[in-house]
């Protein structure tokens, strides 16, 4: 697959945006018109956050929290974004299956393209739920002596990891509380419905109550957003089996090292918020936060709240670094 992204610059803020469109990894199209080479660091501090969407969505999902930490951060403290689309956005990628792990390798062999650019950048590395799988994943890749052994550039992109920020998500085998698995037929029913009406019907399933009734405005913004980026059955098909195989395989934490953070909402109706306090007994020195009053979509609900907590805690990961 060839390897895309664009930039945009604001002051000391860059957005970036990563995806895979084709037969292999081959170019990397880089706009200059927007951002010049090396015009994106201007201190040691300097790093960027990796986004890694979750299952059936698109960047989106960040926007409100991105707009409260972009408030938050300030010179001393530049950050960076960049977005990651998983496999499938584009409609005419291939239908065989593929694993968590085949959409994590994707994630690094971007970052190693995005590292040849930018070689001192350092990544905090963030992902939203079945994103928070391909985040567990990508640390899980990096620790594989046979993979660092075929590329050395794997363990510079190792090195260059500050922190595991996951949100609403869970992991696979016995230790944790297993998701109700939505099965294809399901799926398939779904899509068969008027796609505004199954937009709010699924919106309504992820967001706390109080969220839907108390801020009807943001309710029909993110309904317009879902359906906005609604991605193709056969993409969703794909990412469904792939959560499945990944949540029914064993999860080892041997070695994850790197300060994490660890957010749910307290009232996840998708996913148990006790799988995030698993998570955290499973990685060491972990720390965990359940947001009261909210569900599964915690971080689109209450996004000053998540952004000011991720910003305390990649502020304190660059002040133990620096």
């Amino acid at each position: 697959m060839n390897l895309e992204y664009k930039t945009m610059t604001n002051t000391n803020h860059s957005y970036i945006w990563g995806s895979q469109h084709s037969d292999a990894f081959a170019s990397m199209v880089l706009n200059e018109k927007l951002v010049g080479r090396g015009q994106l660091h201007h201190s040691t501090t300097d790093a960027f956050i990796l986004m890694i969407p979750g299952f059936g969505c698109t960047d989106y999902i960040f926007k409100p929290f991105i707009q409260q930490f972009h408030q938050l951060a300030n010179d001393k403290n530049q950050c960076h974004y960049l977005f990651w689309n998983n496999r499938g956005i584009d409609p005419h990628t291939a239908e065989e299956f593929y694993s968590i792990s085949d959409m994590a390798l994707e994630v690094l062999q971007f970052l190693l393209a995005f590292k040849t650019e930018y070689p001192s950048a350092r990544i905090h590395l963030q992902g939203i739920s079945m994103g928070g799988f391909i985040a567990q994943e990508v640390i899980r890749l990096l620790s594989d002596s046979h993979l660092s052994q075929s590329n050395t550039k794997y363990c510079e992109i190792k090195s260059s990891i500050l922190s595991l920020v996951l949100l609403c998500t869970t992991s696979g085998g016995d230790t944790f509380i297993t998701p109700k698995k939505m099965t294809e037929e399901g799926l398939r029913a779904f899509y068969a419905l008027d796609p505004l009406e199954a937009t709010k019907l699924s919106t309504s399933m992820v967001v706390h109550p109080k969220f839907q009734s108390q801020d009807d405005v943001g309710f029909i913004k993110l309904v317009e957003e879902r359906l906005k980026e609604r991605l193709p059955l056969q993409t969703v098909l794909n990412q469904n089996r792939a959560a499945i195989a990944f949540l029914e395989r064993e999860s080892s934490f041997k070695h994850f090292d790197l300060p994490t953070l660890i957010l749910t909402g307290a009232d996840d109706r998708f996913l148990d918020p006790e799988n995030s306090i698993i998570l955290s007994r499973q990685i060491k020195g972990a720390k965990v936060k359940l947001i009261s009053e909210s569900d599964h979509f915690f971080f689109y609900e209450k996004p000053g709240e998540c952004a000011k907590l991720v910003y305390e805690f990649y502020s304190d990961v660059i002040n133990r670094l620096f």
